[in-house]
């Protein structure tokens, strides 16, 4: 049986973890001593065990997944991550073309912030799903985002969402027109500082703006 791969440098300690490692087994006790850690999977509905041990982790957490494809639980990998209680940074990336499924959460409630500071997101995803997002995480500070795209029934959510605290935002456009991005960013922030924006788009306005 493999062990897993880590490395410990300086301050922080991470993980590099291959499920069938861990497989029937409780992880808790052998991820005590991280606070970074990379999972990386061939199937994501592998990922759901995993977040649940992260729930009883004391320390910080900085989580990185990959996923080579994906079915019917983009909902459940993102509520369960929204409750790990000390999540600071989360980054998910989908490296294979795929049938998008919609994220139909609800809008978040009160008490259903998460800690997160830092989120990338790196599948497809539009700019209401993204704002279902938004509404669980209002200590976000950075936010980067790839392959966001805009449906009609985005400009009803706009004024629902505030994100007071970011500061930072990396966008990467696709079939979007330039006042659909201007009403984002104007209407959901009030702090930014940087903003960085990589366009696909045929609209003539982004050309000399």
């Amino acid at each position: 049986m493999k062990s897993p791969k880590w490395s410990a440098s300086d301050r922080y300690q991470a993980g590099l973890f291959d499920l069938g490692v861990f497989r029937g087994s409780p992880l808790t006790l052998r991820l005590i001593d991280f606070n970074r850690f990379f999972f990386k999977f061939l199937q994501c509905n592998r990922l759901t065990p995993l977040l649940h041990d992260l729930f009883l982790l004391p320390q910080s957490i900085l989580l990185t997944i990959e996923i080579l494809t994906i079915e019917e639980g983009m909902n459940d990998i993102y509520s369960m991550m929204f409750i790990v209680p000390k999540l600071k940074y989360y980054r998910i990336s989908l490296f294979k073309h795929y049938n998008h499924h919609q994220i139909t959460l609800p809008i978040a409630r009160y008490n259903e912030s998460s800690s997160l500071q830092y989120l990338i997101i790196d599948h497809e995803c539009s700019f209401s799903e993204l704002l279902l997002l938004l509404s669980y995480t209002p200590q976000l500070i950075r936010l980067t985002i790839h392959k966001i795209y805009f449906n009609d029934s985005d400009n009803k959510m706009f004024t629902s969402i505030k994100l007071s605290n970011i500061n930072s935002i990396y966008l990467n456009l696709q079939r979007i027109t330039f006042s659909q991005m201007e009403i984002f960013i104007i209407k959901t922030t009030s702090n930014l500082k940087r903003l960085f924006v990589m366009i696909n788009s045929e609209n003539i306005i982004f050309r000399s703006a």
